[in-house]
């Protein structure tokens, strides 16, 4: 209630504003006049009514009020929820022009930003400010030395780790514009963007293989949510694990299976063959082909659950996706590479100023704006919504549920109506592919098998006469276009086979249809076996099946709350995650402070301290022997070169110590302190192995090596 008044008076002082836009008569200057006001203000309001006017000139479209008003608020400062379908895209343009500084206008992926980069690109030329799209194969030193790029948020995470491992060029952090920013920031979170480093680890591929043997030993058990914390261990069970949590531990009775397994004095020695057992054990329990990755060209290939689009280059911790690989028996990928990594939590918090737009903002307000410190605003709708939505059709089994999709297909559907048909992942959209096949009903599939034809498969799926059949990949950012004839037919009929465990998902869903003022419909058909029922503790779903048989009871209502439980969960999890990051990014700011402070002095300043006399001595005699200008070379390129290797290792460390922490059941409180301790203590050690080892290759250099590296 609070925030819908903050919100009024938000868009209150908005639309005063965009009032004044009015005031600047600008239609009747020539187009030079244009580009030389634009230039030359510095009054953001005449900036806005330029801007607009040059919209409506080079691409014939006339900004309405609502689009002016989200414009403002970004470039004030805010991130803005604007329905889908009411031209975010020029909005983000316009933000770009106004701030007339280097941004990333990122996209959900790289078919949206060539297409609006397209669509754009006339309006950035008029006012000769440099644009280009992001992709793969672009020289990235010419790429990012334009004033705007439109990049996927994947493309352009990599690119910076690519950076910072191998500078090329300075990379900009000025201003970032994101299109579906709940997605970026809340619903890919958790998600880890690496890249491989020359820097290697073994993992012992044996001790995977290993895992795989003996796992059959192991009686794992499913514990409820309510439980997982509390969990009374059983004498017969060796292992838990929660999918509502994402995480699996061994019992006590797991501990001494694993010691007579392997011997005690064995096992305890080798914390390797303990990390192989754990991520087997939640990669055979907790990650599932279809719906967590694919197999593609033999390799495990990442999906997205949140938009059920591949995440091609990502990968997860060494050990859990080496567990999975092994699972399925493709080549290793990750036997040697220590790997970069970084989250879109952190990496986007680096850029000076982070704005960006969604259609679901409003259920997660408090997120960014306790978290990001970013202002929310949500911006009313242009266009009222002739999408009808029908109430969820329930079903006791999920055999019922697809039994009615086919005889409402068959005989309930308007004539030619195209249908769209929402599964929640590819191994369920390929079983309804496949089914309305083998009943003679055409459909054509969206899933990430098919990603490469999504253009002509979202082209035909608004014709009249369509059936297509697609993952929750059209989710977000997709523009369906409906011909003549459909919008006679009540438009584009979306069914959707699940309720999504974030209510934003089903909400983005049904954007797909009725948009910009067309007709549509919308339905839920839910059956009781689906796995969001899967999140309900063991007492709510007794209660739950018994009020069923007795009475008549509000399953929507129901679902809802699941929803909520789930959404509350995430956000403390994605809070202590991005604190945890957090922590990680000063414990690399105060290494490279340090790196600077001992680029300030020279081997001098380490001689001191060392405490090997024979190491001493050699390094006094080095530094004699080469002089005062090749030593000052010499210890730089050490310092450089032997603190970069250290902090990969010590980032490995830490990122495994954040990925067992949630093991020790600690509070929040307690995590957080834990691993502040835990960082200080790493930091002193890596500090001390790293003067070691300039102490050490400095004693060991060779005059004739150095001469020639130089």
């Amino acid at each position: 209630m609070l925030y819908k008044f903050i919100n009024k008076i938000r868009l209150k002082n908005i639309y005063r504003q965009i009032k004044k836009v009015e005031k600047y008569n600008v239609e009747n200057m020539s187009n030079e006049d244009l580009k030389q006001a634009y230039k030359e203000s510095q009054n953001i309001i005449c900036k806005l009514a330029v801007v607009q006017e040059a919209v409506y000139r080079i691409l014939k479209i006339r900004p309405y009020k609502e689009q002016l008003m989200c414009a403002y608020a970004l470039y004030k400062g805010h991130i803005a929820e604007m329905p889908t379908g009411e031209g975010k895209t020029l909005v983000a343009a316009i933000v770009a022009l106004l701030l007339n500084d280097i941004v990333h206008i990122v996209t959900v992926n790289d078919y949206l930003a060539k297409r609006d980069y397209i669509l754009m690109k006339p309006l950035y030329d008029f006012f000769d400010v440099t644009v280009d799209y992001n992709c793969k194969n672009k020289n990235k030193k010419n790429l990012y030395a334009n004033q705007v790029i439109y990049t996927s948020s994947s493309e352009l995470i990599f690119d910076y780790l690519r950076n910072e491992l191998k500078p090329v060029f300075q990379f900009p952090l000025n201003n970032v514009i994101i299109d579906e920013i709940d997605f970026v920031l809340l619903d890919n979170a958790l998600s880890k963007f690496s890249i491989a480093t020359s820097k290697y680890e073994n993992i012992n591929i044996k001790n995977f293989k290993i895992a795989k043997e003996i796992m059959p030993m192991f009686k794992c058990k499913e514990v409820s949510r309510r439980n997982f914390n509390n969990y009374v261990e059983e004498e017969d069970v060796h292992c838990v694990y929660s999918e509502y949590y994402g995480t699996a531990y061994f019992t006590e009775e797991g501990m001494k299976l694993i010691e007579k397994i392997f011997g005690k004095d064995t096992f305890y020695k080798n914390i390797d063959l303990y990390k192989a057992l754990l991520a087997t054990i939640e990669a055979n329990l907790l990650f599932k082909n279809g719906k967590d990755y694919i197999i593609q060209d033999n390799q495990i290939v990442l999906i997205n659950r949140a938009n059920g689009r591949k995440m091609v280059n990502s990968k997860l911790d060494a050990q859990l996706h080496t567990a999975i690989e092994i699972k399925e028996n493709v080549p290793v990928t990750l036997k040697n590479s220590l790997n970069y990594s970084m989250s879109y939590q952190v990496f986007f918090k680096k850029y000076k100023n982070m704005v960006g737009m969604s259609g679901t903002i409003y259920s997660a307000y408090k997120e960014f704006e306790e978290l990001y410190k970013v202002p929310t605003v949500v911006i009313p709708s242009h266009n009222e919504s002739k999408r009808i939505d029908y109430a969820d059709l329930i079903f006791n089994t999920k055999k019922e549920k697809y039994e009615y999709l086919l005889y409402s297909l068959k005989y309930k559907r308007n004539k030619n109506q195209p249908i769209l048909i929402i599964t929640g992942n590819d191994e369920e959209s390929n079983k309804v592919h496949e089914m309305l096949k083998n009943n003679n009903i055409h459909s054509n599939l969206l899933n990430s098998y098919t990603e490469d034809l999504e253009d002509e498969i979202i082209r035909k799926a608004g014709i009249h006469g369509a059936i297509t059949v697609s993952t929750n990949m059209v989710g977000r950012g997709t523009d369906i276009k409906i011909d003549e004839e459909t919008k006679k037919k009540n438009g584009l009929k979306l069914i959707c086979l699940n309720r999504f465990l974030d209510k934003r998902i089903d909400d983005q869903v049904r954007g797909r249809t009725a948009r910009q003022g067309d007709i549509g419909e919308c339905i839920f058909y839910i059956s009781l076996e689906d796995d969001i029922f899967n999140y309900m503790n063991s007492s709510e779903y007794k209660k739950f099946i018994k009020s069923i048989k007795t009475t008549k009871i509000n399953i929507t209502k129901i679902l809802d709350k699941i929803q909520k439980d789930i959404n509350l969960r995430n956000y403390k999890v994605r809070k202590i995650n991005y604190i945890l990051d957090f922590i990680l990014e000063q414990q690399k700011l105060s290494i490279e402070a340090w790196k600077e402070y001992l680029k300030e002095k020279d081997m001098n300043f380490i001689l001191k301290d060392v405490e090997n006399k024979k190491i001493k001595k050699s390094v006094y005699n080095n530094y004699l022997s080469f002089g005062k200008e090749l030593s000052t070379k010499l210890y730089l390129s050490l310092v450089d070169f032997i603190i970069s290797e250290q902090y990969l290792l010590l980032r490995s460390d830490m990122e495994d110590i954040k990925h067992y922490l949630q093991y020790y059941n600690l509070s929040e409180k307690d995590a957080i302190t834990e691993y502040e301790r835990i960082c200080n203590k790493q930091v002193d050690k890596f500090k001390d192995i790293t003067l070691e080892l300039i102490e050490n290759h400095f004693a060991t250099a060779k005059i004739d090596k150095i001469r020639w590296g130089g």
